[in-house]
């Protein structure tokens, strides 16, 4: 039996570092053998096409050394032997579409990857693009592509487009939905977020701190837990409080 961490929407530098830090803790405590960043690690804010606060402006290249070395470097020291993954998020993307509309010529350059700018090698950390997703025994996880205004109903929305069972990010929600067919009993999950809760473009966001714990069998039967942070203050799992 195998235990997976999987935490989303980082959009450093706008990470809840509170909560990041107490993720990095966790998946060390739990001996975690893998763990997902599941897309949306960096917000890509000064390459994003909405109107930007002067206060936050900054270069992009300031935003990818201090992620690495707040984010990609602290999770790698917790847990020097686990398998990491980095899915590709919508924040990601914004990069191509930066290049695309500004500076097509460039399109290919090797140093004008996600991997690259990000510096995976370093830390050992495999990448998988929008169109991968990541098996966890037979969950699939992947960041997510649609979104629903209600928790779980972006759950629901990529079972009923994919049809197999999942866990996604992008939403900021946590949630599950499950729906019996002829061949058993499926489930669609929605990981919460890391980021802050202060979003300058929606005052007052539906959205959930928190986590999910993937635990495979190795027939590649799992199980899902969400783990919310709770009034903002600790988390339960495994029959503990856990203070953040």
């Amino acid at each position: 039996m195998k235990t997976f961490v999987v935490g989303s929407d980082l959009q450093f530098p706008y990470t809840d570092m509170r909560v990041y830090t107490a993720f990095v803790d966790f998946c060390k405590r739990v001996k975690a053998d893998g763990v997902v960043i599941n897309g949306d690690a960096n917000d890509f804010y000064s390459v994003s096409t909405f109107d930007k606060d002067p206060a936050r402006a900054r270069r992009l290249v300031d935003e990818l050394e201090l992620m690495q070395e707040n984010v990609f470097r602290p999770l790698r020291k917790a847990v020097p032997r686990a398998r990491i993954w980095l899915t590709e998020g919508n924040h990601e993307d914004r990069l191509r579409r930066y290049i695309w509309k500004n500076a097509p010529a460039l399109e290919g350059l090797p140093g004008l990857t996600i991997p690259k700018l990000y510096n995976l090698e370093e830390f050992g950390i495999k990448y998988a693009p929008a169109d991968v997703m990541i098996n966890l025994g037979k969950l699939k996880v992947f960041h997510g592509h649609l979104i629903s205004q209600h928790s779980a109903g972006t759950a629901m929305k990529h079972f009923q487009r994919h049809g197999t069972s999942l866990l996604v990010g992008h939403s900021h929600r946590l949630g599950a939905f499950y729906k019996t067919t002829h061949d058993g009993v499926h489930g669609a999950w929605e990981g919460g977020c890391l980021c802050s809760m202060d979003a300058e473009y929606e005052n007052f966001p539906n959205w959930q701190q928190g986590w999910a714990v993937v635990t495979v069998q190795p027939s590649g039967l799992f199980h899902v837990e969400l783990v919310p942070i709770i009034n903002n203050d600790f988390i339960v799992f495994g029959g503990r409080e856990w203070r953040i």
